[in-house]
């Protein structure tokens, strides 16, 4: 009803005014709250989100409060920081998943045995700094011996000159003392022919040639274990195959221009001169041949494990030179200290500063097994001649 004016009555402008005002404060309340909710104006609701539960009205119905509040809806804090946090993982989780395809369709394919071979046995060596020397004009007024044999430097020279010469002095020995008997003469307790050991020394220079072990890790085991020599015999035998052996290496080595580590060979073959003298005259002789056996299975054993975690390492850091300074005091201390343990363990089994000089630059000062091969091979050349000679004459 409205009077003339079109108003409402006083009684029923005065009811609605109540409804008004009784909407306008009825509190609202969460499910699981009785304090009054927060009310947002609604926005779109992230992907993979839990709808919000719906409010419940204080003195009223759900059906009363959709129209009345139009699109004021109650979102929780809660429920929204839980939704961006899944919706990150699942972006995360897809990068994942695809970087993984993506890793596996750009995986290289397995090499062939051809590449393997390339890569170990052909890759060559590391030139010294004055191999490019070869490849600039001879000097004026060099003689045909200068230009030919110093300043280029054939291969042919490296192979066949060492091989010439201990062929040489070998065959001239053999004539002389008609040693030929020896071939066929029992050795050992065995009484193993004597040519065995001549099969046994061409894997042994194999060994020697391609790693840095010299010929005296082969002939020490199979001498011992296997031919039933004793202990002091096939050390002595070791020093003397070696000391012509890693002497003709070395040759090759410096005639080849092939870069070695100066500092690691002129402090570590000081300690070794002294390692090996201390150990010819009183360690060795102190020790049981059983005891040297398994001084020698263990170093060799550890020096196993150590190439396997070696070649484990993918893309390691390798260097050309030693990355501290030589010249410091503590370089020095430490190479002339595993050369004289290097240097007992060569008086003990034939063979040990080669080994030791090519773990501590390789593992200690991460030197590149091409500069650290030719580094103990050179070092245990000069170590078994001295040795040899102290053997023989003292």
């Amino acid at each position: 009803m409205t009077d003339e004016l079109g108003q409402p009555p006083p009684n029923q402008q005065h009811n609605n005014s109540d409804t008004k005002d009784s909407t306008k404060h009825i509190p609202v309340f969460s499910e699981d709250s009785h304090r009054p909710a927060t009310t947002r104006t609604s926005s779109p609701k992230p992907p993979n989100s839990r709808t919000p539960p719906l409010p419940v009205l204080a003195g009223g119905s759900m059906n009363d409060l959709e129209p009345r509040l139009g699109d004021v809806r109650v979102v929780s804090a809660l429920t929204v920081k839980e939704s961006l946090t899944l919706l990150v993982e699942d972006e995360a989780t897809t990068q994942r998943k695809d970087e993984k395809k993506t890793q596996k369709s750009e995986k290289k394919p397995r090499r062939r045995c051809s590449e393997w071979c390339s890569k170990y046995f052909c890759a060559g060596q590391i030139m010294d700094d004055d191999q490019q020397q070869e490849n600039l004009p001879v000097p004026e007024g060099s003689g045909f011996f200068y230009a030919n044999f110093i300043w280029k430097r054939p291969k042919i020279v490296t192979v066949f000159l060492p091989f010439i010469f201990v062929i040489t002095g070998w065959l001239t020995f053999m004539v002389h003392t008609d040693s030929w008997y020896l071939y066929y003469t029992g050795i050992g307790e065995s009484k193993t022919p004597g040519w065995n050991l001549f099969v046994m020394m061409i894997f042994g220079s194999l060994v020697a040639g391609a790693t840095s072990e010299g010929g005296g890790s082969v002939a020490f085991p199979v001498m011992t274990l296997v031919l039933g020599i004793s202990a002091t015999i096939a050390r002595d035998f070791s020093l003397m195959i070696q000391s012509i052996g890693m002497t003709a290496a070395a040759f090759g080595i410096l005639y080849s221009r092939i870069a070695i580590n100066w500092p690691t060979l002129k402090w570590a073959s000081l300690g070794g001169s002294v390692g090996i003298i201390l150990g010819l005259q009183f360690i060795a002789p102190a020790i049981p041949g059983d005891y040297t056996k398994m001084i020698f299975v263990s170093v060799f054993f550890a020096f196993a494990i150590h190439l396997y975690l070696l070649n484990r390492q993918k893309k390691r850091t390798t260097h050309i030179k030693i990355p501290e300074d030589p010249n410091v005091v503590w370089v020095r201390a430490v190479l002339v200290f595993q050369g004289l343990i290097g240097g007992v363990l060569s008086a003990l089994a034939g063979s040990g500063i080669d080994i030791c000089t090519f773990t501590l630059l390789v593992l200690g000062f991460r030197l590149s097994e091409k500069i650290a091969t030719p580094t103990s091979v050179c070092l245990m050349a000069g170590n078994t001649v001295l040795g040899f000679f102290w053997g023989g004459a003292v």
